[in-house]
């Protein structure tokens, strides 16, 4: 779908929450920043993919899911280009005042740093150890944008898969990513990695629409809680982030 279309789309859905028949649109635009297995595979399998999908489908609603930088998905979904970013974590609506935020929880995400299989360990109880260190993050994650301010050098890759590459070549000792994201990444460059541990933070995600939409809370809000009593919810994770678990992350 052309970016003119999606404009006009969002015109169309407007016009029909003005009149109150916004339950009638049968297809939204969603985006996306995240990589496999949560988002942007070949065949749309991801976990938040099929989750968000499903939750959609039971409310009537299709969706067309697109792949866009970080920064991008927000202000897409704030000018309301498209419908919804897929998944972020609560307290965006504050910066971006035409976002929703749907609080009904999608997933956890983990913020994990990744070192090299071969480098020394050390604990990342906070986010102070990083300081003296290189560390790398993809441009426009928020979370780290905030709080990695005194490292050596501070490097923003335009992508995830490329974050990957930076740490290959050895141009950053440590990289920061959501902890699923970061395992595949690793496996998808051919980079042997260890996973420092605690976390560096933990937050729970959600769906956000424009404000255009704010009619869909409630009916998403119990379709998720739904899935989650039914079952469908599990059987998705385990169909795929378990497998992702099983797979050997060094090589």
């Amino acid at each position: 779908m052309s970016r003119g279309w999606r404009y006009f789309a969002a015109l169309a859905a407007l016009l029909l929450l003005n009149t109150g028949h916004a339950e009638t649109a049968s297809q939204l635009t969603a985006v996306h920043a995240l990589a496999p297995p949560l988002a942007g595979t070949a065949d749309g399998s991801g976990f938040l993919e099929r989750v968000v999908r499903e939750a959609f489908r039971r409310i009537g609603i299709r969706l067309e899911i697109s792949a866009v930088p970080a920064e991008r998905a927000l202000i897409n979904v704030d000018s309301g280009v498209d419908d919804l970013d897929l998944s972020r974590a609560s307290g965006f609506e504050a910066q971006y005042p035409h976002l929703v935020r749907v609080p009904e929880k999608t997933m956890d995400f983990e913020f994990v740093a990744f070192i090299p299989a071969s480098a020394s360990p050390f604990r990342t109880d906070d986010w102070a150890s990083l300081q003296d260190r290189t560390v790398a993050f993809v441009s426009g994650w928020k979370i780290f944008e905030r709080h990695v301010t005194r490292s050596r050098e501070t490097i923003r890759a335009p992508s995830i898969a490329s974050l990957f590459e930076i740490l290959k070549q050895n141009r950053s000792e440590t990289v920061l990513l959501e902890r699923w994201q970061g395992l595949q990444a690793a496996r998808a460059a051919s980079v042997a990695v260890q996973v420092l541990e605690p976390p560096l933070a933990r937050a729970e995600m959600f769906i956000y629409l424009n404000q255009r939409h704010a009619a869909l809370v409630p009916p998403l809000v119990a379709a998720l809680r739904q899935m989650k009593a039914d079952g469908t919810y599990q059987r998705i994770l385990r169909e795929t982030l378990l497998p992702a678990a099983s797979r050997k992350t060094d090589r």
